[in-house]
């Protein structure tokens, strides 16, 4: 039988060891979680690292409108005729003047919101809009010389440079009057039109 010394001094051994395992078991879990991080690092940005929407970014598989949202607080210019509009983006290019061949991608609308016209085929698209036959592709016109509703011509020439867009609204006088163009615009139409300036020379 184990005589009471004895036991006494296996009991103070065992006392001494605890802390000694107890920092092997936490040694061991830090190795552990140590070598677990490189894959949870792997599946989650590092807190400090932006999000995709944080440094606007479009996520894979959405679509960037073609023109740009105007914001809420953005300036809108009026001009002596009535004629109002709103920059999207301003342009670094050249500045158009009358008298230039110019290149514009448009969209048209009512004031209802209602599309009645388009050369960008993704809003057509996105409209179910039937350009009849005709093709999606940017307008070419003299600025300036009358081929165009006179809301376009002071539109496209006041102070906007090629690479920008902007909004246009214009009032019925400056676009097709009391008689309208039957059968997509009515008479006495206030229209809204996104223009972005491709090409001035």
């Amino acid at each position: 039988m184990m005589n009471f010394h004895t036991f006494m001094l296996r009991t103070a051994w065992i006392l001494a060891l605890l802390p000694l395992i107890a920092a092997c078991k936490s040694t061991s879990s830090v190795a552990q979680s140590e070598s677990q991080k490189p894959e949870n690092q792997s599946q989650s940005p590092a807190p400090d690292t932006p999000s995709q929407a944080a440094q606007g970014t479009i996520p894979a598989g959405d679509t960037q409108p073609y023109f740009p949202t105007v914001p809420s607080d953005a300036d809108t210019v009026v001009t002596i005729s009535g004629l109002k509009y709103v920059e999207h983006r301003v342009g670094t290019g050249a500045e158009v003047k009358k008298g230039m061949k110019v290149k514009v991608d448009y969209a048209g609308y009512l004031l209802s919101g209602k599309l009645f016209d388009t050369s960008i085929r993704s809003i057509g698209q996105e409209n179910s809009f039937d350009r009849g036959g005709y093709p999606f592709q940017p307008l070419e016109l003299t600025v300036g010389t009358g081929q165009v509703i006179q809301g376009w011509d002071e539109g496209l020439t006041t102070n906007m440079r090629v690479g920008g867009s902007r909004r246009l609204i214009i009032p019925a006088n400056l676009g097709y009057g009391p008689q309208g163009m039957r059968p997509t615009i009515p008479p006495n139409a206030t229209l809204v039109f996104d223009v972005k300036m491709l090409e001035a020379k």
